[in-house]
């Protein structure tokens, strides 16, 4: 698992938050808001 984490490009990354973040705004709480921001940080 952490091999395939290690060759993630910064777009990956990018691709996650910005799903996170989607996911939140349709979502209630602000958990994955934090887990977001930090995936596209």
């Amino acid at each position: 698992m952490w091999a395939f984490l290690q060759h993630l490009s910064f777009w990956d990354w990018l691709a996650l938050g910005t799903v996170l973040l989607i996911l939140e705004v349709f979502g209630a709480g602000g958990y994955l808001l934090w887990i977001g921001m930090a995936a596209a940080a």
